[in-house]
Order: C-alpha cells, then sequence, then structure tokens
C-alpha cells in the first residue's frame, strides 16, 4: 500500500487489498461505474450502452472486474479468457471521450469459497475508493455505481446520477429505477415469467411502503449508488455470492435520506442463470421448468398485518411497562408470535431507555427492525398463517389498497405497465 492508502481506515483495515489499476485517476472524476463479470458473452454490449450516455459534467471512470475461482472449470476460463481480451481490445482501441475512462481486469485468484458477485463487486467497489483516495477527491463527492455486465441503460443514466446526487446532498445513497425487457432473442415463456418476477419485485416494495415501512426501497444490484463516505463508514460491500445487495443496502438504509433515481432506467437481463442460489437468474429457471401460469408470492394478509403493527408505534412508545402486553393483544396472531420469537419486549425496553423523543425512538426502533427483520416476518407469516397467492391477485390488491386503482383486469402485462407506472411516479422523498 502506498503512504497515501495507509491514512485511510477502511483501506487499511477493511477493503480488498489489490490494487488492479495504476493509481493515475483524474483528480476531477466524480463518478464510478463498477460492474463485475462472469462467464459474461455480453459484456461488450453493456459498456457500449454506457459508452452511448449523454456526457455527465464530472470525468466518469467505468471499472470492470472479470472473476473466477481458483478452481474454476476450464469451459469457465476459456471463456473468461476470450471476454477479457475482446474488451481488453475494446477499451484499447477506445479513446477517452465524454468524460468516460474505461478499465478492466481479470481476477483468477478468488477463493472458491468467497468467488461470486458479492466479492467481485466488493474488489471494484474498493478499487474506486483507493483511486478516490490517491487522487484525494472529496469522498462525500465521490459516487459508486453498481452495474452489472448483461445490463443496458438509457442515454441520461450518468447525467441523471450526476444530477441527482447534486441536487441532493445529504443522501448517501439511491436505489435507480429498473425494468426487465419484456421482448427478445429469449423463449417466449421466459418473457411471461419475467412479467411476473418484476411484478412480485415491485409487489413486494409496494407492500413495505403500504404498511408504512420507511426504508421500502428496491434492492437491485445492477441498480443501485451510493456516496463513497458513507460506503466506507457502513463498512463497504459483503462478499456474499447472492443477495449481496439486499444486505449492502439495510447498512446503507439506516443512514438515513436514502432516495431514488425515477427519471432514468437500467434493463438487467431476464436471462436464466445458475450461477446464484436465487435472485431473477433462478426464479426464470425455476419458471420455465414449471408447467402453470401461477406464481406464487406472499399473501398480501402479510402486508396488513405489518401495517397494523407499525401504526402501534406511537402507543408502544408513549405506553408504561405495563401496559405493553395490551398493544400486543389488538395485534394479529402473526405478528404477536414473531414479536415473541424475537424478545420485542426486551427490546422495546433497551430502546425506549436509549432515547429520549418519538422521533429518536422511531429511528432507533428501524434500526432494530431492519429489512432482514421484516423479510424473515414475511416468511414466518406466509409459512404459518397466510401462505401464498398468485402475483397478479397479489398486484391488483396493492394498486387498489396502496394507489387508488380498481384494476380488475386479469392480463399479467397490464398489471406489470400499470404498478411500473405508478412505482416511477412515486414521490418517497428523503426516507427519514
Amino acid at each position: 500500500m502506498s503512504r497515501l492508502d495507509k491514512k485511510n481506515l477502511y483501506l487499511e483495515r477493511y477493503a480488498d487489498q489489490r490494487q488492479l489499476w495504476p493509481p493515475d485517476c483524474d483528480p476531477d472524476t466524480r463518478l464510478f461505474v463498477v460492474i463485475p463479470a462472469f462467464r459474461e458473452t455480453n459484456l461488450l454490449q453493456a459498456l457500449q450502452s454506457l459508452s452511448n450516455c449523454n456526457p455527465p459534467g464530472a470525468g466518469t471512470e467505468i471499472l470492470v472486474v472479470i472473476n473466477e475461482a481458483v478452481d474454476a472449470a476450464r469451459e469457465t476460463t476459456i471463456i473468461n479468457q476470450k471476454i477479457f481480451q475482446e474488451v481488453y481490445n475494446w477499451v484499447q482501441k477506445k479513446e477517452k471521450s465524454n468524460n468516460l475512462h474505461f478499465r478492466v481486469s481479470y481476477v483468477k485468484d478468488l477463493p472458491a469459497k468467497q468467488a461470486g458477485v458479492g466479492m467481485a463487486r466488493k474488489i471494484g467497489m474498493d478499487q474506486a475508493i483507493r483511486r478516490i483516495n490517491t487522487a484525494h477527491i472529496p469522498a462525500k463527492e465521490a459516487i459508486l455505481i453498481c452495474f452489472d455486465a448483461d445490463c443496458a441503460c438509457d442515454q441520461n443514466y450518468l447525467q441523471s446520477i450526476e444530477k441527482h446526487f447534486s441536487e441532493h446532498p445529504v443522501t448517501p445513497g439511491a436505489s435507480i429505477y429498473y425494468e426487465h425487457p419484456l421482448k427478445g432473442p429469449e423463449p417466449p415463456p421466459l418473457y411471461q415469467g419475467i412479467i411476473r418476477y418484476e411484478s412480485f419485485l415491485r409487489y413486494y416494495v409496494g407492500g413495505l411502503r403500504y404498511a408504512g415501512y420507511p426504508h421500502a426501497f428496491q434492492t437491485v444490484g445492477s441498480s443501485m449508488a451510493v456516496r463513497a463516505d458513507a460506503y466506507q463508514k457502513q463498512g463497504g460491500m459483503n462478499k456474499r455470492k447472492a443477495g449481496e445487495d439486499f444486505y449492502f443496502l439495510q447498512k446503507i438504509f439506516p443512514l438515513g435520506d436514502y432516495s431514488e433515481i425515477n427519471d432514468t432506467c437500467v434493463y438487467p437481463s431476464p436471462r436464466i442463470s445458475d450461477r446464484v442460489p436465487f435472485g431473477t437468474g433462478k426464479a426464470m429457471q425455476v419458471w420455465t421448468n414449471s408447467a402453470q401460469n401461477y406464481y406464487p408470492v406472499y399473501h398480501h394478509e402479510v402486508f396488513i398485518s405489518l401495517k397494523k403493527f407499525i401504526e402501534e408505534l406511537n402507543n408502544f412508545y408513549g405506553a408504561p411497562p405495563d401496559c405493553i402486553d395490551e398493544i400486543l393483544n389488538i395485534l394479529p396472531e402473526s405478528i404477536k408470535a414473531y414479536l415473541d420469537e424475537n424478545n420485542f419486549k426486551d427490546q422495546l425496553k433497551v430502546i425506549k431507555n436509549d432515547t429520549s423523543t418519538y422521533d429518536s425512538f422511531r429511528k432507533r426502533f428501524f434500526q432494530w427492525f431492519t429489512g432482514l427483520k421484516v423479510l424473515k416476518y414475511v416468511h414466518f407469516a406466509r409459512d404459518h398463517y397466510y401462505g401464498e397467492e398468485d402475483v397478479l391477485a397479489s398486484v391488483s390488491w396493492l394498486l387498489k389498497n396502496f394507489y387508488s386503482i380498481n384494476y380488475t383486469e386479469n392480463d399479467p402485462l397490464q398489471l406489470l405497465e400499470t404498478i411500473r407506472k405508478k412505482d416511477r411516479e412515486y414521490k418517497c422523498g428523503i426516507s427519514k
């Protein structure tokens, strides 16, 4: 490490210690797009999509980390080598233009237990932090943007992100609007599946918003951005092989003031994949292997019960200890049972003792009742109380009860288009 690196606690203690590129970052650079890639035959298309973007005002680096485990199959190595050479040649021929500078590296020594998208994303984001630090770029002004090697984006993508963080100087991060392609070269049944899968993703976040949960944001790895100072403050990216995006953002949300960027769009691939145990690729694999159009999701009663719980927070704050049971007794059985398993009354006492106002109590409460705890409750309530229902029924319920739209048609595409429109119009403001 350089002398400058040692002055940065995150780089010294928590960052990946590789240095993939020379420390020649332009001090005027403010945007860093990080792309993990593994057996990605469409990588050049993703890079071309970024290259086609309208130029942002600040300098932008596109950091590509082609990665594989030390014990990778020969076939994987052949594919990665071929893609690396193609991208390297493309980058060498491409002059720096539109304030964009592309860099690619091939990391092929990842431990088998860590090799995956989380580790690759972390390597790229830590490289960005190292370059920011060496170039003396203010970490609060530098934005780390997560993109994927099978994605495309609107032409205003970089400009929109730059503008958003400039206009919202207190926001530590943002989720970026996305839409999966609904037509293309894949088999037609896959697009029917992606309609339902994306509807499910939007239904889940919409259900949280209906319930009044303050950190109800999409957590899609290819559609998020975070300030470099917040990234370091919260310990950086994790090394999970799947769900790294969800777990990472659970550390960013409690900072407050998280936001959304809805005036541009990322287009993640709807393709099948067996590289992760859950997520889009796995969901599409399951869908194409099924012989039915039924797509089961969490029953909407889960969110109704969650809403009743969150609505009682003010009463939990004001009630003396001997009245807590009275409040719990009016809640649905599902939430009571879950709270009991999680020692809620003891935790409530700790939170109340540590806070002096309702606002501080509420903030502290949601630092305990994280998105992960909410998701565990949703699974608990599904498994023991409410079961599942088809996603079309769920989205129709959400449109009626949260967006006040009486939607009665049973057309999956129209349902998705309707909830997309409402999501894009939704004004989340800055979350507190």
